[in-house]
């Protein structure tokens, strides 16, 4: 599923691969390539405050990852 959601990204469907990733969080919400790639989808998609709020939650459970300092970092330039 994870690579059927990177492949509606690349194609521009961010909606659609947002929809896939959130079931991948649900069956494994502490996974954070499936946590920032979500925030990612909804970023790409126009929806900032949604993304912010996935990137909070990958910050609560691994402060020091560099993928999320990444996604905060584009999140700010909105």
């Amino acid at each position: 599923m994870y690579i059927l959601c990177q492949s509606h990204k690349r194609e521009g469907s961010y909606d659609k691969a947002a929809e896939i990733c959130e079931r991948l969080v649900l069956r494994d919400p502490e996974h954070m390539d499936y946590l920032i790639n979500l925030a990612d989808c909804y970023r790409l998609a126009g929806n900032p405050e949604r993304a912010q709020e996935v990137t909070e939650r990958a910050r609560n459970l691994n402060p020091s990852d560099a993928h999320v300092h990444r996604m905060a970092e584009l999140l700010s330039r909105r």
